[in-house]
């Protein structure tokens, strides 16, 4: 790493991954584990928590060990110990009904082998086609094609910072048959070079085609790459997402809202606290702070992305919403049911070799000449050792940090992750690289909560039904699961389903859509079961592609704009002190709970921002003067951990009081610092001071004695700030509802658009309260930054018909087309 590959390793190759599966099918999964330079191994699961190493039994050891070396320390050759290792995948490529194993290898050709069924492998000569030689990070398995065979995806890094920094070509490879492949990168339209941590399988528009999106790292976008259904992809990203990180790392894919869409999570490198964070990411984010956007494309902020899926093709992002916008130097990340309480939980690794993007050792390096002695600064800086971290799902409304409650807060630098039910217990355990170290595996104690494990055995699909979806009804509700290989980063886990049932004890359903297109429906299944579950010969569908939920029309279609549409309204300043503790930007007067007396909807920031505030923890706005160019200056700050810090890096502050260079010396010196210890106290004393406690968009519902009490919306409501309202008694049920226009792009580039939303419906239930309606039953799609809204009757029907202002781009409209008659 310190010699003259330290490039190709610190940015691109310095992780390990891991695999899981059973390769002897005794019932237990194994482990295979990945060791950069050295040894990697196989452990054979024996039962009891005991693990075997049966790495050379099996076949597995290469040629020049000689069965006797250890873990780290080695006396391999020196070419084999330049021969670095990332990523391992399980997955039975000769639908033989055991499972082959693919390692990849960075400047040496990857590895394929065999399993002969016996427990042991055999390498493939050429790897069957798969010998790519590149800087190969994990091999990504699905059949993308559909044609009962398993292709693969073969991700790509940093091979060559000196020829190619800029990264390598990913290669796609068809199974023709019985495992041997064919290069039709080319042909499938797969182009560019990517500096790729993470590529996973994600059906995002649901058409049962396997789609693709690859996360890259740096100022590398991101790709999306739509299967055409005909051997071909697109890349749709800029027409699915808003935005997307700038460092993109591991990535994962789950419905962590129970709505039976996907989601899919990619994550940056976005510091969980406030002096890690200004100790160097705020102040790359500051000086990157121009920002030329090319129209209609999907801009890059350094935080981490959460795609919310709402089956209509086009993403709603929500990582501040659920808490998980900034998750530290952060490798794998995966979704998974770690209580058993029927809801997706997020578990993370984290941690880098040096703090790579501290501003104050960047400086001393800069002022290094010799690169030799360069290098050797960074060298003798210290590890950048971080906590791994896991968040409960809050039933669909957001992430609660709990990685000291569950015992999974391992402080170090942890790279791929895997799971698997080790013990047969029913719960999900976990296992992880490390750095320097060998690896964690932590056994899952839940005491509570139902489970099930669906095993899937293809048919005329893939052996082990990679691709399948199943989709299990309860009491409580549904859950959605797909099996795909690679996720998180470098590594794949147990290829089974879990689902965590909490008090649920029955599955009155459970339907299984097989990538062939065969749909097998099972009723009235026990719970604390593991089913293996075979593929029938007939579909118990009408029809020979996958059977999606059977929906009405949406309540509006997007229409073209007329030639003549109104103006951008002038947003009203109704006299409330409630709105003095808030972000507003409208309120609009109506009785929204029937009782006669006038109340208010208020379009405020919402909760996807930078900004999070509660009464607890204000958000603090400072006017005055503080020794900068202007004498009204305003800084902002807010609390973490009872401390009151500044939102502005160093350089900001410094650009706009250039006296703070001398007062706060060193970015680490201001990292550590509160507002009070920045700022002149004086001037500070003497400043206005604003706090802002309520965040939330909702209505205000006047009392009978003059007060007023706030409702806020529902929790997806706060997806992006509210721009403007359009009331009207949309539904035709006596209660008067409301059409929210979303998001806002006048933000600066270091801190990032609002741009989470795509409009929103809310129904009126008649009593101040509002229920949500999701895109593709509202028909809503507004994409931009939304300026108002304004109710017509645009074909005379007696329905309510809208029109939106966009700044910068053409107004849309909207025709009510529901069956039911409405009234303004």
């Amino acid at each position: 790493m310190w010699g003259e590959r330290y490039q190709e390793f610190a940015l691109g190759a310095i992780g390990t991954g891991i695999t899981v599966g059973d390769y002897d099918n005794d019932g237990k999964p194994d482990l295979f584990i990945v060791n950069k330079t050295g040894r990697s191994k196989l452990f054979r699961n024996l039962g009891n928590w005991k693990f075997e190493d049966t790495t050379e039994k099996a076949g597995l050891a290469p040629k020049a060990e000689n069965g006797l070396l250890s873990w780290f320390g080695s006396v391999e050759d020196e070419s084999s110990v330049e021969i670095w290792k990332q990523g391992a995948a399980f997955a039975d490529i000769d639908n033989d009904g055991d499972l082959d194993l693919y390692l990849c290898r960075s400047n040496a050709p990857n590895q394929l082998f065999i399993n002969q069924g016996d427990g042991t492998f055999k390498e493939a000569e050429n790897a069957n086609g798969l010998a790519l030689n590149s800087a190969s990070g994990m091999a990504c398995f699905a059949d993308f094609d559909r044609d009962g065979w398993l292709d693969v995806y073969v991700q790509t890094n940093l091979l060559d910072s000196t020829t190619s920094p800029e990264g390598n070509r990913d290669r796609l490879y068809r199974n023709i048959g019985y495992g041997k492949f064919t290069d039709i990168t080319d042909a499938a339209g797969i182009s560019g070079l990517t500096l790729g941590h993470s590529a996973t399988w994600w059906d995002y528009n649901e058409d049962n085609w396997p789609d693709l999106y690859i996360a890259n790292d740096f100022a590398t976008p991101d790709t999306l790459y739509r299967n055409n259904g005909d051997g071909t992809f697109t890349n749709v990203l800029d027409q699915v997402v808003p935005h997307q990180p700038f460092s993109s790392m591991g990535a994962d894919l789950g419905d962590i809202d129970n709505d039976g869409h996907i989601d899919f999570f990619v994550a940056d490198m976005a510091p969980t606290t406030h002096e890690m964070d200004h100790r160097g990411m705020a102040v790359t984010r500051y000086s990157m702070r121009e920002e030329n956007i090319t129209p209609g494309t999907a801009p890059q902020y350094m935080y981490n992305a959460l795609y919310l899926n709402n089956g209509t093709g086009r993403m709603q992002e929500g990582a501040w919403l659920y808490g998980i916008a900034r998750t530290d130097w952060t490798w794998s990340t995966r979704f998974v049911d770690l209580d058993n309480d029927g809801w997706l939980d997020l578990h993370v690794t984290n941690g880098m070799s040096r703090e790579y993007q501290n501003d104050d050792l960047r400086q001393r390096i800069y002022r290094t000449v010799h690169p030799k002695a360069r290098l050797a600064v960074m060298k003798s800086s210290p590890v950048m050792n971080e906590a791994n971290l896991a968040y409960r799902n809050q039933e669909g409304q957001g992430f609660k940090r709990v990685e000291k409650d569950w015992g999974l807060g391992e402080v170090g630098v942890s790279f791929g992750t895997a799971f698997a039910d080790f013990d047969n217990d029913g719960d999900l355990d976990l296992v992880y690289s490390n750095l320097d170290a060998p690896p964690t595996i932590l056994r899952n104690d839940s005491q509570t909560g139902n489970r099930v494990i669906f095993d899937l055995r293809g048919s005329a699909s893939n052996r082990y039904g990679v691709g399948a979806t199943i989709e299990i009804q309860t009491k409580s509700g549904k859950q959605l699961r797909q099996l795909v290989l690679a996720r998180g980063y470098l590594s794949s886990s147990e290829p089974a389903l879990h689902f965590g049932l909490g008090e649920d004890t029955t599955i009155l359903s459970a339907t299984i859509n097989w990538p062939s297109g065969t749909t097998q429906i099972l009723e009235d299944l026990p719970v604390n079961q593991r089913y293996l579950i075979q593929e029938s010969s007939s579909s118990e569908s009408s029809s020979n592609d996958l059977v999606k939920n059977k929906r009405t029309a949406p309540i509006f279609a997007k229409e073209a704009a007329p030639a003549q549409s109104p103006s951008p309204k002038n947003q009203p300043k109704p006299d409330l002190p409630f709105l003095e503790s808030t972000l507003w930007n409208c309120a609009v007067k109506a009785d929204f709970n029937g009782d006669g007396i006038p109340d208010y909807a208020i379009g405020n920031q919402g909760l996807n921002t930078h900004y999070q505030a509660t009464p607890e923890n204000s958000i603090v706005f400072f006017k005055g003067n503080f020794g900068g160019r202007s004498q009204n200056q305003q800084v902002e700050a807010y609390y973490q951990d009872g401390r009151l810090l500044p939102f502005a890096s160093r350089k900001e502050l410094i650009a706009a009081i250039p006296p703070l260079q001398r007062r706060i010396p060193s970015t680490n010196k201001y990292a550590a610092s509160t507002i009070e210890e920045i700022l002149p106290p004086a001037a500070l004393a003497q400043a206005i001071r604003t706090e802002i406690t309520e965040l939330r968009s909702g209505v205000l519902i006047s009392q009978a004695d003059g007060s007023q009490r706030f409702i806020p919306f529902p929790f997806i409501a706060q997806i992006a700030p509210i721009q403007d309202f359009g009331v009207a008694d949309i539904d035709g049920d006596g209660h008067l509802d409301l059409l929210a226009a979303q998001n806002d792009y006048q933000v600066p580039a270091h801190i990032s658009r609002y741009d989470g939303g795509l409009g929103q419906l809310l129904l009126g239930n008649g009593d101040g309260t509002f229920r949500a309606i999701d895109p593709q039953s509202s028909g809503i799609i507004i994409d931009g930054h939304a300026l108002s809204i304004h109710i017509e009757d645009l074909n005379q029907d007696g329905k309510t018909d809208f029109i939106v202002q966009r700044e910068g781009l053409e107004p849309l409209v909207f025709r009510n087309q529901s069956e039911g008659t409405s009234s303004n």
